[in-house]
């Protein structure tokens, strides 16, 4: 039934939307002037306020679309992943993956949390809060009318470093080995391993998903997913863990 509901809103959305196809401000050629990496480099030793015309971009690797990701876009421009917070619920509407989008950092703030270099507003002992009305984002967030979708990179559990993380992956081979104090159904995270080598890794799936409360697949498969590291509620230390985007990310 909420998935149902959620279904309607959503096409109500896109229908509310019947320009998203046009670019949200005319300039949105804006030439970026650093890298992601570059940024990420810069970061590295806390969080940046920028007061000068600082211009970086890349394509969308993410979608709020089914839930699973929500009021965050992340975008990849060859280089590295970032992610930028917004407090925008069907984002996916304007920014939908494969479309590239130019970010002006001037009055914003970019810091590394949970190794994926996050931009927003600058706020107090150097966290990052969201963009939070429309204003604001139509400021600081261009974007195109071309649709070029990412595939993701192809690596395995151990290969999940703080150079990945914020980047679309893929993960092959991979089967639900739940541990003991583990939900039995999708809902926060789970332990999914390889077993011809041993390397796990655990997805996390949102309570806002439309796939929250279903049984995980039992077969071998292949997940897709925005790279992270995180503490588990199962594990002492930082292991690798994927944010799907879709249902299809993780049953086949």
């Amino acid at each position: 039934m909420r998935q149902t509901i959620l279904t309607i809103f959503f096409s109500i959305m896109l229908l509310g939307c019947s320009r998203t196809d046009k670019p949200l401000q005319p300039n949105s050629s804006i030439v970026p002037n650093i890298t992601i990496a570059q940024l990420k480099d810069m970061c590295k030793w806390g969080v940046i306020y920028f007061k000068q015309d600082v211009i970086v971009s890349g394509t969308v690797i993410s979608s709020d679309r089914e839930g699973y990701i929500n009021k965050e876009v992340y975008f990849d421009d060859g280089t590295a992943g970032a992610k930028i917070r917004i407090n925008m619920f069907y984002n996916s509407v304007v920014y939908p993956e494969g479309v590239k989008i130019a970010i002006s950092l001037d009055g914003l703030g970019a810091g590394i949390v949970g190794d994926i270099l996050t931009i927003g507003i600058k706020g107090y002992n150097n966290s990052i809060y969201p963009l939070q009305n429309e204003f604001t984002i139509t400021k600081h967030i261009a974007r195109g009318e071309q649709i070029d979708t990412l595939e993701p990179i192809e690596c395995t559990p151990e290969q999940i470093t703080p150079a990945l993380c914020g980047r679309l992956v893929k993960v092959c081979n991979l089967k639900h080995t739940p541990i003991e104090s583990e939900p039995i159904v999708a809902g926060g995270y789970h332990r999914f391993t390889n077993e011809s080598n041993g390397q796990y890794l655990y997805i996390y799936i949102d309570p806002e998903s439309y796939d929250y409360g279903d049984f995980l697949p039992n077969q071998t498969v292949d997940i897709t997913g925005i790279a992270t590291l995180a503490t588990t509620p199962h594990e002492l230390e930082a292991v690798p863990v994927l944010r799907p985007r879709y249902h299809s990310d993780i049953w086949q």
